[in-house]
């Protein structure tokens, strides 16, 4: 679109919320583009809850679409050999019929359990009963839920593409490849054993990752941080007085 390209051009400076995004405005010419979600927390929705579960429950929440990768998270899940951990879905869609049959034909049906879709409290209310979110997305801009989820204490595997990919570091999570599903079939099954086997590892990863949110996505900071960054902008092109 040639309108877009122009209208980037003319910015003094761009802001992309993923790394690819930012590929893609370098190569339209902008020379001057900065990395920075457009998601955020407040500081009262950062509250650390330990899950009080015996095993592990893995959790994943959104629209049961394909390019959510549930599918994805469900065949990692099925390859563990172990019984004690659980798989806990929330949302509804189109998929939800094809996920439902390979659970019932991978005889999954006593640890992977589907909940439909619920208000935004008891979503809420579950990932603090959960240990790990699991957002395998292909294509996801944001992913506010890995923002929620950390707020909580819970660590995030997630795909390393994306808004999710920014939001979660090796402090907070896993980011596994996208080089091929095989590939990240693989990295999602050795995370979630990581956490199955290593309770040490998952309260570290918790707590590690709730501070993450509070020390880079808190929206008080962000405010603070795109001010400074806007009038930095105004004294380079408005000439003195």
């Amino acid at each position: 679109d040639p309108f877009v390209r122009r209208t980037a051009k003319k910015a003094t400076v761009a802001y992309a919320s993923t790394k690819e995004t930012a590929h893609r405005l370098h190569c339209m010419g902008l020379n001057r583009v900065q990395i920075q979600t457009q998601i955020g927390m407040h500081e009262d929705e950062v509250k650390y809850k330990p899950s009080s579960s015996t095993g592990c429950i893995f959790i994943s929440i959104g629209r049961m679409i394909h390019w959510k990768g549930f599918m994805l998270g469900i065949k990692a899940f099925s390859r563990l050999n172990e019984k004690t951990s659980q798989y806990w879905l929330i949302g509804d869609g189109p998929c939800r019929h094809r996920l439902k049959k390979y659970v019932q034909e991978n005889d999954l049906k006593e640890r992977v359990h589907f909940f439909g879709s619920m208000t935004r409290a008891d979503v809420q209310k579950k990932l603090s009963e959960a240990n790990v979110l699991v957002h395998p997305s292909y294509h996801d801009s944001a992913g506010l839920v890995c923002l929620e989820a950390m707020a909580l204490g819970k660590p995030v595997i997630c795909l390393d593409t994306g808004g999710p990919a920014l939001l979660v570091n090796e402090t907070a999570g896993y980011r596994s490849s996208v080089e091929s599903e095989h590939k990240a079939l693989n990295d999602i099954k050795n995370a979630m054993k990581l956490f199955i086997e290593d309770s040490n590892l998952l309260t570290d990863m918790a707590e590690r990752a709730c501070d993450r949110v509070r020390k880079n996505f808190l929206w008080n900071n962000k405010v603070l941080c795109f001010s400074k960054q806007y009038f930095e902008v105004c004294d380079e092109n408005c000439p003195n007085p």
